[in-house]
């Protein structure tokens, strides 16, 4: 996105998303082709039909620029999906990019990968969940000396919280003293 100042932000400004959202553009490697063939770097022509991703305003017709806040609700609706390309040429590199649901299953489709399910992990013998039941001390211990442990989250040290931050069990004001 472009670098603005926090006062356009919370004016509303749109934010424009410059590298982060690209559009999959097919065509075939002929002669009267716009774009250059991938295999020759642009010295001639193939035949082949070639695939790449492009930003928005590279695209052949150009396509509208993707704002912040389409790309937060097009995500949550499935509309929008993070994708991960290698490099033609090295197996260890690529690109993150968030694409259109619609183009990354053309471009499954076209390379051939199908999505593999996450496999579930078996359970073994000797897992076995259990429950102890403790009762757990929800007192305000603010002003009292010495370490009381409620429950086995960890506990804040004198350093660990802000001074003016609130106690997380009872929303004392913390000044000075811990719960």
């Amino acid at each position: 996105m472009d670098d603005m100042p926090w006062r356009d932000i919370a004016g509303g400004k749109e934010m424009v998303i410059r590298g982060g959202y690209r559009h999959l553009q097919v065509w075939k490697c002929v002669a009267g082709s716009e774009r250059h063939c991938l295999l020759t770097d642009g010295a001639g022509h193939c035949g082949e039909v070639h695939s790449d991703w492009f930003l928005p305003a590279l695209c052949l017709p150009e396509k509208k620029a993707v704002h912040l806040e389409d790309l937060v609700l097009s995500s949550a609706t499935g509309e929008s999906v993070p994708v991960y390309v290698p490099n033609r040429g090295s197996g260890r590199a690529g690109r993150h990019m968030w694409v259109s649901a619609a183009d990354c299953e053309r471009w499954l489709q076209m390379v051939g990968e199908k999505t593999p399910l996450p496999e579930a992990p078996g359970q073994e013998e000797d897992d076995e969940i259990t429950f102890a039941e403790q009762e757990i001390d929800r007192n305000c211990r603010a002003g009292e000396e010495g370490w009381f442990g409620s429950d086995a989250r960890p506990f804040e040290t004198w350093g660990s919280r802000p001074a003016d931050s609130p106690c997380l069990e009872c929303r004392h004001s913390g000044r000075g003293t811990p719960c």
